[in-house]
């Protein structure tokens, strides 16, 4: 039994070391960063009482070519949009550095996103407006 243990353990070791070899010699290569699961952005967070989503932001100190908005709350998600310099924003939840946010395309501000009501319950967005994760540092709050 013990002998047969030392096999497999030795098998193991040889298989493990197999993983590390250069591409080309029999290695296969794993990406090093795998894909961060996609993650909707979730309304009614602040309880059945209050509006959709809690806050009001601003977009600020964004690049020439925009700020990226993402799937998930991860700089490793998809970038799925971008926004621009002074464009509004609806903050509908929080994780960790990144908020979970709801907008109009092209930031027209006469466009209604339906945040500003409240939910029965926590579920994900899924209105007329895009939303996304981008930075906390990305928002200057306004209110909320």
């Amino acid at each position: 039994m013990i002998r047969r243990l030392v096999v497999l353990g030795a098998a193991s070791l040889a298989l493990s070391a197999c993983a590390d070899e250069a591409p080309g010699e029999g290695a296969q290569v794993q990406d090093a960063s795998p894909e961060v699961e996609a993650r909707a952005v979730r309304v009614g967070i602040s309880g059945p009482d209050l509006d959709a989503c809690a806050g009001y932001g601003v977009v600020s100190e964004v690049p020439p070519e925009g700020h990226s908005v993402h799937s998930a709350p991860s700089s490793d998600a998809t970038e799925v949009d971008r926004i621009a310099n002074e464009q509004g924003v609806t903050i509908c939840e929080m994780s960790g550095a990144w908020l979970g946010v709801v907008y109009s395309q092209g930031g027209d501000a006469e466009v209604d996103c339906e945040t500003s009501s409240p939910v029965a319950n926590v579920q994900d967005y899924i209105g007329p407006c895009r939303s996304g994760w981008v930075r906390d540092g990305a928002v200057e709050f306004v209110a909320g």
